[in-house]
């Protein structure tokens, strides 16, 4: 297990797969996919772009519902930033762990 920066505990192998997926993505749609998924976890019933959730389907991101797993959230709350429409893919460990 490693610690997040949102102060959660998910297990490393979780973190090393899904950070794998993300950065998977290619640059041209990345960055929606990113924004997408962020907006998702902060607001699970938010409205997806068209496309964006079968794109998260087919990488294991969401599930058939379009939900996103409690440790999946922690992940991507931790990982992703943004600013305006800007979203950036970081490092979710906490450091120091």
């Amino acid at each position: 297990m490693v610690k997040l920066k949102n102060g959660s505990s998910v297990d490393e192998s979780f973190v090393c797969k899904t950070m794998t997926t993300l950065k998977s993505f290619g640059s041209e749609i990345r960055e929606v996919i990113l924004f997408e998924l962020f907006h998702l976890c902060r607001d699970p019933e938010c409205e997806l772009l068209l496309g964006a959730e079968k794109v998260l389907q087919e990488a294991c991101l969401v599930d058939e519902n379009g939900a996103v797993t409690d440790d999946l959230r922690n992940i991507i709350l931790s990982a992703v930033k943004t600013e305006g429409l800007n979203v950036w893919l970081m490092d979710p460990i906490e450091q120091g762990t």
